[in-house]
This record gives structure tokens, sequence and C-alpha cells, in this order.
């Protein structure tokens, strides 16, 4: 796996989903789910289908490279700490 990597495309709606290519041309995934779980690799064919889907959007020129452990992650989700509400009544 490279070190660097240079993201393409973005899911609207999951912002951390990455679509990336390698300085070689080979393309990833990114899930944005854990930071142990590396970029999976994928067919060119699969990456022209996802920039074509309607909640990919590509990203304009001039692209940067990342850092693999650069790469962002989904926030968590967490319920509100009890805390909050009674700092909330006073």
């Amino acid at each position: 796996m490279r070190s660097y990597l240079q993201p393409l495309a973005h899911h609207l709606d999951h912002p951390e989903r990455l679509l990336l290519r390698g300085g070689d041309g080979r393309f990833f995934v990114w899930r944005g789910e854990s930071a142990q779980s590396p970029p999976e690799e994928i067919e060119p064919r699969l990456a022209t289908w996802l920039v074509a889907q309607e909640r990919v959007e590509v990203l304009a020129p001039p692209l940067m490279w990342l850092h693999v452990d650069d790469l962002p992650l989904a926030a968590p989700v967490s319920s509100p700490s009890p805390s909050i509400g009674r700092d909330a009544a006073r």
C-alpha cells in the first residue's frame, strides 16, 4: 500500500468515504470506519461506476495528496452525557 493517496471523489451523505488514487494509478475506496482498516483496492471499472453515482461528488482540481494515516474517519455516534441535561436545568 502506498503511503500517500489522492482523493478523487467523496460520498455526499458520508464525506469521510473516499475514492482514492495511488501514485501508480491504482484505485482504492476508503470507508472511514477505522484507522486500522487500510483503503481497499478496487478495479478501474468499479471506480468509473462509483463516480457516475448520484450521491458521489468528484472533487475539483487541484487535488491534494493525503498520507494514509491522515484519511478522515466518521464521527463516532455517542449518546449525550447525563450531566449535560442536569447542567442545562440549572
